[in-house]
């Protein structure tokens, strides 16, 4: 049953939404208590009682005096002193109030919520290409209970704090069928007029949330000690089962964006307060959700601060609600002195969001991705290793060497296994013919593939013989001072390219360089950091000498990748956050980047794991978004 004082029946209503604002006043006024000729007719929820203030339509200057209603109730409006006092209506008055309630652009209700309805210096929503600047949009359901501006907070009778802080948990409980729903960006701006519209920027990235595309966002202030805000995250839609790029204008692109992640928190200064907020939050969530898991154990950025923890698990959803002293990110200065209450949910195990309220679970095999990368690592060395044909007890041990590591994947082998690998290495290349060149770019190709994925290195005066032996073979390592290592520096795979570039081994060769920008130093001194470039300029020249080479698409998506790095960087998505450099080649590199895909995507790509994400990322292109990672871009430092 609805209830009048409950602020996620009321709130500001948008002059385009008149009928639902009449039906909303209409549902609200009669839920909570309905009087007839023969007198009130109990509500059934008989605490819930209809409070009035003055209930004004503040865009007119017109108000709804206390001559409306009969002599004894106005004298009970004289006599309201308190926060809320009882108001008995005749059904015809009831059926009149409605109607003025929906004609009304701004509702509002309960004289006990009025003193604590609208300090929120609310952002209004902005146009998505420029930053908020316009006047505070006023609130709508479920809005916070704010506090009038011409009101001073502070004076409020403090047993009417735990009440308003309450609706955090509403907040979150209200969402949670279009949370569910992954309800579009589009359809959720229809009913929400309050917050800023923010489209994803990679300074406004968030540890534990980065690839949101948009987020609308409620902050202010409640008092002079109390912050608020309130989050809705939206995500690029789930790909499609064929994988074929969409067309639309940006506009058209970001109204999909789906709803995956609700966030709303309280910072305040009066610790017991909050702890006070935080126990009703707690209690309102359990009285809808059920239990809960209490003291659960949670995943997040400053979690090891968190305490009184909650969670709860419902029809594919999590909810958790915390309190603590962790500052909202970024986190400049850690630990604050104001108490944090929150609560946040999200859709469980979705792949649009990625987010996670609680730890993933142990896992025993490999992440698809891992898998997937490891698979086509596989294919080429074993194509590589049939090329080379050396045969014998040499080409035994590398496939089983192969195998090893396609059992560790993602970790390295350790001890006897990783003592193995290096000897079988070894003798690979002893064993492999110096010529034809294609057998012995072929042979390096292995080598170096195996060498590189066996995780070995050497502390600084470290050089025993098995590393001498691999140096006689050609393999270089460089000292790495921030892994206080010397590690392999793909050597024998640039050699493996240069012998033979024009055959089977020599695309293999290739493509594995490109995949890597071109980087072959842990210190990123091949390419100064800045892969991509070479990545395009390397890709173009390759496609025009094979056009119809089998690895077209695949040097394609590298290309856009590249492409997309320079559209990131210049978004602000480097190291330093300066992409002042970039900025003149952001427009042409998005572009670009766009054609590329498409010429990738012109027939089906099959679905996996990484074309997934090579589809999210063209999309985030073509909605005019920042991408949320760079692909070729290395930073040592």
């Amino acid at each position: 049953m609805l209830n009048t004082c409950d602020r996620s029946n009321l709130g500001v209503l948008h002059p385009n939404d008149l009928l639902v604002a009449i039906e909303l006043a209409r549902r609200t006024l009669v839920a909570s208590l309905v009087c007839s000729r023969a007198g009130p007719v109990r509500s059934v929820r008989p605490a819930a009682q209809i409070c009035a203030s003055e209930l004004s339509w503040r865009n007119r200057g017109l108000k709804i005096r206390p001559r409306v209603l009969r002599k004894t109730d106005r004298e009970s409006l004289r006599k309201c002193v308190g926060p809320s006092y009882p108001l008995v209506m005749r059904r015809h008055r009831l059926t009149a109030v409605a109607i003025f309630l929906g004609l009304a652009v701004f509702g509002e209700a309960c004289s006990r919520d009025t003193a604590v309805r609208s300090s929120l210096q609310t952002s209004s929503q902005q146009p998505r290409q420029a930053p908020a600047t316009a006047a505070a949009a006023p609130p709508v359901a479920p809005a916070a209970p704010l506090v009038s501006k011409q009101e001073d907070s502070s004076a409020l009778p403090e047993q009417m704090l735990p009440e308003q802080m309450g609706h955090l948990a509403e907040y979150a409980l209200d969402e949670l069928t279009a949370l569910r729903a992954g309800q579009s960006l589009g359809e959720w701006q229809k009913s929400h007029t309050l917050g800023k519209l923010e489209l994803y920027a990679p300074g406004l990235s968030e540890q534990s949330n980065e690839g949101w595309c948009a987020r609308i966002r409620v902050e202010g202030s409640i008092d002079a000690d109390r912050k608020v805000r309130r989050d809705a995250y939206f995500y690029a839609p789930e790909p499609p089962t064929i994988l074929a790029l969409p067309v639309g204008a940006p506009d058209e692109f970001l109204d999909q964006c789906r709803l995956g992640f609700i966030w709303a928190d309280v910072e305040d200064g009066d610790a017991a307060r909050a702890e006070r907020l935080a126990d009703a939050t707690r209690e309102s969530l359990a009285s809808s959700l059920g239990a809960g898991k209490p003291n659960a154990r949670l995943s997040w950025w400053g979690v090891s601060s968190w305490r009184n923890t909650a969670l709860w698990k419902d029809q594919g959803l999590s909810l958790a609600t915390a309190s603590g002293n962790f500052r909202a990110w970024p986190p400049s200065s850690g630990q604050g002195t104001a108490t944090q209450v929150l609560v946040a949910a999200t859709v469980s195990a979705s792949t649009a969001s990625k987010v996670r309220l609680e730890p993933p679970p142990r896992q025993t095999d490999a992440p698809e991705e891992y898998v997937e990368a490891f698979r086509e690592i596989e294919s080429r060395i074993n194509d590589a290793i049939s090329i080379a044909a050396v045969g014998g007890s040499a080409e035994t041990n590398v496939r089983s060497v192969l195998a090893l590591l396609s059992m560790a994947s993602p970790h390295y082998p350790r001890d006897a296994d990783l003592k193995f690998t290096l000897n079988a290495i070894d003798g690979w290349l002893a064993a492999a013919p110096k010529s034809p060149t294609t057998r012995r770019a072929a042979a390096l190709f292995v080598g170096d593939q195996l060498l590189g994925r066996s995780g070995a290195g050497w502390a600084h005066d470290e050089n025993p013989p098995i590393r001498q032996k691999l140096e006689a073979h050609g393999a270089e390592f460089e000292w790495v001072q921030l892994g206080a290592s010397w590690l392999y520096t793909h050597s024998w795979l640039k050699q493996s390219l240069q012998i033979d570039p024009r055959s089977r081994v020599g695309d293999l060769a290739f493509i594995t360089l490109m995949e890597s920008g071109f980087e072959t130093s842990e210190t990123c001194s091949d390419q100064g950091g800045n892969g991509f470039r070479a990545v395009i300029a390397e890709g173009s020249r390759f496609l025009r000498r094979k056009s119809d080479s089998v690895l077209s698409r695949d040097i394609h998506l590298l290309m856009a990748e590249a492409f997309s790095d320079i559209v990131t960087l210049a978004n602000g998505g480097g190291y330093h956050g300066d992409g002042a450099q970039y900025k003149p080649e952001a427009a042409s590199s998005r572009a670009r980047a766009i054609e590329e895909y498409r010429l990738a995507f012109a027939t089906p790509i099959p679905s996996s794991a990484k074309s997934r994400e090579t589809w999210r990322n063209a999309w985030r292109l073509m909605a005019g978004l920042t991408p949320s990672r760079t692909y070729f871009y290395c930073v040592y430092d």
